[in-house]
């Protein structure tokens, strides 16, 4: 056994936000030492090593471990790890036919009570597609001397699109470092949607901006740009969707997710989400804008500042993520017929009468990154499962890095899904028949 002649005095911690955690020291030889901790923090700027109340290195957030080296034997050595102030500044981004003054009740907000964030709020073409507006952002935000991963995004309403253009682009443009999107991307750390159409309106367009939020178009842009797409030179641009409707909100208390019925008076609770990207479990209560038709007098979305208090402690926003969804055409094409989150299981469902999936019409599924072990059965007949066609799909500590489509379920799984821990099995009840594709009735997710 080799021995060590260096002394390690257990570290300091100082830290705002939250500390680190789960703390260790190991020598690795006379010369150098492991130091590594639990990253605890959410939106920390940096973390900043110290030995012996000297500074000897600036690591970028979300880092859990540093090698000192170049040590001295038989010398004591101290060390405390910081990390800094998570205060980061702020891009607001507006949604379809408003400009930079729909800000203005959170500005004055923010300017009171968070005094230290810069603000960083442009107007952009009012009702241009998303690929307009989301260019005129880059560009403006590129004018400024702006940190690496400095920024906190916030969009309302298709605001929440150009901020997704701006981060899908910059990540396949990644190669190119002058590329706008690139260049901008890069500034940003995590993105805030407010009631954006995510999956679309339900609406038929009538101009650019409205053309690119119908559902089709939607559905096309989010298979186009998925979350998967949200890294930034290997860091992860953190996401997060607020939801919200009229009427009484939904705040879940983190064990059980929400309900998801009702709109905002512009955009459904279900289609201000998608797949495979995290959103909040709760659903508040605001109106889209003053102009929204709801029935109660509810505060507009961009003057409801608890949002902001939300934003800024953290507290209460619990995360879930659609990462089993279903749809109506094999290959994972057509409407979605249903979706769910693994991290929650929802038992049996009946399609016949439950709105979460569509009846005789779910012929394929697209399983999603972050998915955890799950057990899916599809039969179709929803009240006799004994004698009818069904489906098992097992999903073992799961190994994706991109969504992966199960394109039908009567035809064996390809090889990636099957390194990525999926099998399948299914049954015909009679070799005449042609068995579950399109005939699904009832699912349940375990």
């Amino acid at each position: 056994m080799k021995k060590f002649l260096m002394l390690l005095i257990p570290f300091t911690l100082v830290a705002i936000p939250n500390a680190p955690s789960d703390l260790q020291l190991k020598a690795l030889s006379s010369h150098s030492v492991l130091i590594k901790w639990k990253d605890n923090a959410i939106d920390e700027t940096s973390y900043k090593i110290y030995r012996n109340d000297k500074l000897i290195k600036k690591l970028p957030p979300d880092t859990t471990h540093y090698i000192n080296n170049n040590l001295k034997p038989s010398t004591t050595y101290k060390y405390t790890v910081k990390s800094t102030d998570g205060k980061r500044d702020l891009l607001l981004a507006h949604g379809y036919n408003a400009d930079k003054s729909s800000w203005d009740t959170f500005v004055s907000y923010i300017h009171s009570h968070e005094k230290d964030r810069k603000i960083y709020r442009f107007s952009v073409d009012k009702d241009g597609s998303i690929k307009k507006r989301a260019t005129e952002l880059a560009k403006k935000l590129n004018r400024y001397q702006i940190e690496d991963d400095s920024l906190i995004a916030i969009g309302h309403s298709m605001g929440g699109l150009d901020l997704r253009y701006i981060v899908a682009m910059g990540h396949l443009h990644q190669n190119d470092k002058n590329n706008i999107f690139y260049k901008a991307a890069k500034k940003i750390h995590k993105i805030y949607t407010i009631a954006t159409p995510h999956k679309g309106t339900g609406l038929i367009g009538i101009d650019d901006a409205t053309k690119d939020m119908e559902d089709g178009n939607m559905r096309k842009f989010n298979q186009k740009y998925p979350y998967s797409l949200y890294t930034i030179d290997g860091r992860e641009v953190k996401f997060l969707a607020m939801r919200f409707k009229c009427g009484e909100a939904v705040i879940s208390d983190g064990n059980h997710p929400a309900d998801e019925d009702g709109s905002d008076g512009v955009v459904m609770v279900k289609k201000q989400i998608f797949n495979g990207a995290p959103y909040t479990q709760s659903i508040w209560s605001a109106k889209h804008s003053d102009l929204a038709p709801c029935v109660q007098n509810e505060t507009a979305e961009l003057k409801n500042v608890d949002i902001l208090d939300k934003i800024f402690s953290q507290k209460g926003l619990y995360e879930d993520r659609k990462d089993i969804v279903f749809f109506n055409d094999n290959g994972c094409k057509g409407d979605e017929g249903g979706a769910f989150s693994s991290s929650y299981k929802s038992g049996e469902v009946n399609c016949i009468t439950d709105s979460k999936c569509s009846n005789n019409k779910i012929a394929s599924m697209m399983i999603y990154p972050h998915i955890k072990d799950s057990t899916i059965y599809l039969y179709d007949n929803a009240l006799n499962h004994t004698y009818n066609d069904w489906v098992e799909i097992n999903i073992e500590n799961p190994k994706l890095t991109k969504p992966l489509c199960i394109e039908s379920f009567e035809k064996p799984l390809s090889e990636e899904l099957e390194r990525a821990g999926v099998s399948m099995e299914y049954h015909r009840e009679s070799r005449f028949e042609k068995g579950i594709d399109g005939k699904v009735s009832a699912i349940d997710v375990e």
